[in-house]
């Protein structure tokens, strides 16, 4: 489907059981990725990354974004209130801390946070929530980050 013909056979059937499938005429393909360079990942093929167009998204660092993003998925106005800042805090300070070895919290980790203290937070409470969130994604996480100052 990424060829000029915009097939696809399907080889299980075998033989002259091959079915081919045709793209229809308003098929598009998207794809996501962490570069390859990220931990776990491997770079494309050439084959497969020369039938793609790679555009290379920063991470968010933008403040007003982030707070943005933290007020929008905390669930409960009375903890958005107590927290969001707090938490956009923490992932600032953290994020100069860790330097170069570890860019710091991903915003993957802060909705991880945030999710968590969403389903915590009615259960132990704003301030243990928070604290056990910042447990989830900084200690759970350490294997990732070797080289990570502690």
């Amino acid at each position: 489907v990424l060829e000029q013909g915009r097939t696809l056979t399907l080889a299980e059937k075998g033989g002259a059981g091959a079915e081919v499938i045709t793209a229809a005429p308003d098929f598009r393909l998207v794809g996501t990725m962490n570069p390859g360079g990220d931990y776990g990942k491997k770079e494309l093929s050439p084959a497969l990354s020369n039938r793609f167009t790679q555009i290379w998204v920063p991470a968010i660092e933008d403040q007003a974004e982030l707070a943005a993003i933290i007020k929008s998925r905390i669930t409960d106005p009375a903890v958005r209130q107590a927290i969001a800042d707090k938490l956009l805090d923490f992932w600032t300070f953290h994020k100069a801390q860790a330097g170069a070895a570890r860019a710091g919290l991903s915003v993957r980790d802060l909705l991880a946070w945030v999710r968590f203290i969403n389903a915590a937070a009615p259960h132990i409470g704003t301030e243990a929530a928070y604290a056990h969130g910042a447990h989830l994604v900084l200690l759970d996480g350490i294997g990732l980050g070797v080289g990570m100052p502690l």
